[in-house]
C-alpha cells in the first residue's frame, strides 16, 4: 500500500483514487470509471469497468503476482454485494497455460474459491456475487514468463440501475403516466426525477408539462447512484375547444359558432352541421338548428380533434292573449291558465299583484276572494328570447239578494202588485220569471209587476247573467179582513130588484144591530142579527112587511158590528 496513488478520472468529470477506501463522500456517478489490476489494490466502488493490467487495450505483463480487491462503495460488512461480470476473457496459450486468474468469496485469497479463469477455462460470460458477510471479492492474478495475451475486461454491477436512456414522442392531449414506465432496461424503484423546470414527480401530464429532458436517478445505501433519462417531445395537441349548447331566438343575429364553443378554440378549423360543410356561421331565422362539429387538424402523432356545439332555436316568449271572466263567489277553484288567449308558452310563472292570497299556481280560490274586479299576472321568460306577460281579469260576483218585498192587494178590483229590491250579483243583468214587470235601469235596482190576479200564489224567479244562486220568490195569493159593503140607496117596489136594505158581508159579524131614523130623527126601524133573513129592512116601519110603508126620501142608520166598531150613513129610499 505503500505504492504511488493511481489516479483515475470518471466519465462524468469526477476524480477519485485507486487505491483510497473511499472514493468519494458524495454519491458516486456508476457509469465509465476504470479499475486495471494493480498489487494489492483495494477498490471501494459502485460500478465501473476491470481490466487486466494492460487496461482496456493492452496486454497483461510476465511474471505478474497480483491481489486486488473489489468491496461495496459503502465498505466492507456494509450489507452490499459487489457483483462483476466478465465480458471477455483471454490469458495463456496452447503453450502456455500458466496464466491464471482466481475469484475469491471474501477480502484475501484463503477466501472460498468462486472460480478460476485460465487458457483452458475462459471467465466470459461468468458473474460471480459476493456472498459473504464483507460483501467484497477477491482477484488474485499471476503469469508467467512466457507469454502474454489481452486478459480480460467485466463490468462491475454491484450499484443501483436506473435503467436505460429513452425518448418518447407524445401528444399533449395524452393521459398522465408514470416517467418510470418509460425507461428502458430493467430499473430499480425508489429513485427521483428531475426535468427542465428542476425537481420533478414520477407523473409526467403532457397538458401541462414541458417536452424535454427528464432525469431519473438511484442512489443506493452505498452512495451509489445511476441515472437515465427519458427524452420526450410533447407536441402540441389540436384544440377545437369544449362541447357546449347554445339556445338562440328566432329574431337573433346571425353568430360564429366557434365563439361560443367553450375554451380557448384554435382558429383554422373546418365546420360541418345538419346539412353538411358550412362556414360556422349560424343565422337562427334560417340555419337548421342541431348539432354543429368543428374540426381541428393534428400533428404527428396528434389525431385531429373535434368539438360539438348543439344549438337550439326558440321562438319569442309568448304569455298569450290576456282574458277575463266573471265567476260567483261560491266557486272554490278555477284554473286561468285555459282564460289566456293565443297560444301562451307554458311553464311561466303566475303572480298575484294584489296579494288576494287565494292564487296557487295557476289555480285560483274565488272563494276566497271578496266581491269585485281582480287582476292576475302570467309572465313568460325564454332564454335569449326576451320576457312577455298577459292577464287575467276575474269579476266575482255574490248571490242575487231581495229586498222590501211587498205584494199590494186591491181588493175592489181583484188585483195585486209586486215590488222588491234586488241587489248582489251582476247589476244590469238581471232577470226576473214568473211576473210579467220591469226592472229600474240605474241602482238602486227595483222591480215592479204589472197587476196580478190576487187570487194566485206568484212564484218569482230573480237571476243574473253570471247565474251566481238564483233567488226563488213564493208570494201567498192575496187575503182580506172581513168587510161589509152598505149600499147608499135601495128601491122597495117589489120588482124582485134591489128591493131590500141588503148589506153584503154582514154575516161575518153575526152579533150585529141595525137602528134607522127618518129625516126628524124617529126611529123608523130596530133589529138585532140584521143579517138574517127576513130581517133586512124593506122601508117600512118595524121591519113589516105590509106594515106601514115609509115615504120616498133620506134615512140615517146606525149599524153597530160590536168590537168592529159602528157604521153609520145616509141611505136613499126610492120607489
Amino acid at each position: 500500500m505503500d505504492e504511488p496513488l493511481k489516479i483515475l478520472r470518471t466519465a462524468a468529470g469526477r476524480w477519485c483514487t485507486a487505491w483510497c477506501m473511499t472514493c468519494l463522500l458524495s454519491p458516486v456517478d456508476l457509469h465509465a470509471q476504470v479499475y486495471i489490476m494493480a498489487p494489492d489494490a483495494v477498490w471501494h466502488t459502485c460500478t465501473g469497468t476491470f481490466h487486466d493490467s494492460g487496461g482496456p487495450n493492452g496486454s497483461y505483463g510476465n511474471n505478474e503476482q497480483m491481489v486486488a480487491v473489489i468491496c461495496p462503495q459503502a465498505g466492507p460488512n456494509t450489507g452490499g454485494a459487489t457483483v462483476v461480470q466478465f465480458t471477455s476473457f483471454q490469458v495463456g496459450s496452447l503453450l502456455d497455460p500458466a496464466d491464471q486468474l482466481v475469484v475469491h468469496d471474501g477480502m484475501s485469497t484463503t477466501s472460498p474459491v468462486l472460480g478460476t479463469g485460465s487458457y483452458g477455462n475462459s471467465l466470459a460470460g461468468q458473474t460471480f456475487t459476493a456472498s459473504g458477510p464483507s460483501g467484497c471479492l477477491t482477484f488474485h492474478w499471476t503469469s508467467n514468463f512466457l507469454g502474454t495475451a489481452a486478459g480480460w475486461s467485466a463490468n462491475i454491477i454491484s450499484g443501483p440501475d436506473a435503467g436505460n436512456n429513452s425518448s418518447l414522442t407524445l401528444c399533449s392531449d395524452q393521459i398522465p403516466f408514470l416517467l418510470f414506465d418509460a425507461l428502458g432496461g430493467d430499473p430499480m424503484v425508489g429513485g427521483t426525477w428531475s426535468g427542465p423546470n428542476g425537481t420533478h414527480g414520477p407523473w409526467y401530464d403532457p397538458g401541462t408539462d414541458p417536452g424535454g429532458t427528464y432525469t431519473y436517478t438511484v442512489i443506493d445505501g452505498g452512495l451509489c447512484r445511476d441515472s437515465a433519462s427519458v427524452m420526450i417531445t410533447n407536441v402540441p395537441a389540436p384544440d377545437p375547444g369544449m362541447d357546449t349548447t347554445l339556445l338562440m331566438c328566432i329574431s337573433g343575429p346571425t353568430v360564429q359558432l366557434i365563439d361560443h364553443l367553450g375554451g380557448a378554440p384554435s382558429s383554422g378549423g373546418t365546420w360541418t352541421g345538419p346539412n353538411g360543410a358550412t362556414d360556422g356561421s349560424f343565422d337562427p331565422a334560417s340555419s337548421t338548428p342541431g348539432a354543429y362539429h368543428y374540426q381541428v387538424g393534428g400533428n404527428a402523432p396528434c389525431a385531429n380533434a373535434t368539438a360539438t356545439i348543439v344549438v337550439a332555436v326558440t321562438d319569442m316568449a309568448d304569455a298569450g292573449i290576456s282574458g277575463s271572466m266573471a265567476v260567483c263567489d261560491s266557486v272554490s277553484t278555477l284554473a286561468l291558465f285555459p282564460l289566456l288567449g293565443g297560444t301562451p308558452d307554458p311553464g311561466g310563472t303566475w303572480h298575484d299583484p294584489q296579494l288576494t292570497g287565494a292564487l296557487n299556481g295557476d289555480v285560483l280560490a274565488p272563494v276566497q276572494l271578496g266581491p269585485g274586479v281582480h287582476v292576475f299576472h302570467y309572465v313568460v321568460s325564454v332564454a335569449g328570447c326576451g320576457t312577455d306577460s298577459a292577464q287575467v281579469q276575474i269579476t266575482v260576483w255574490d248571490a242575487v239578494a231581495l229586498d222590501g218585498v211587498a205584494r199590494s192587494c186591491d181588493q175592489s178590483t181583484g188585483t195585486s202588485i209586486i215590488t222588491f229590491g234586488i241587489t248582489g250579483g251582476a247589476p244590469g243583468t238581471y232577470t226576473v220569471l214568473g211576473a210579467p214587470g220591469s226592472i229600474t235601469l240605474d241602482a238602486p235596482y227595483h222591480f215592479t209587476s204589472d197587476p196580478l190576479p190576487d187570487s194566485l200564489v206568484a212564484v218569482i224567479t230573480v237571476d243574473d247573467g253570471v247565474g251566481c244562486g238564483p233567488h226563488v220568490l213564493e208570494l201567498p195569493a192575496c187575503s182580506y179582513p172581513p168587510s161589509i159593503f152598505i149600499p147608499e140607496s135601495f128601491s122597495p117596489n117589489h120588482d124582485g130588484i134591489n128591493d131590500t136594505f141588503l148589506i153584503p158581508g154582514l154575516a161575518d159579524f153575526p152579533n150585529n144591530e141595525m137602528v134607522i131614523y127618518d129625516r126628524w130623527g124617529r126611529k123608523v126601524y130596530h133589529t138585532m142579527h140584521y143579517h138574517e133573513a127576513p130581517r133586512a129592512w124593506r122601508g117600512t116601519r118595524r121591519n113589516a112587511v105590509t106594515a106601514d110603508p115609509l115615504p120616498v126620501g133620506t134615512y140615517y142608520y146606525v149599524l153597530d158590528l160590536g168590537a168592529a166598531g159602528v157604521h153609520h150613513g145616509y141611505v136613499q129610499l126610492v120607489r
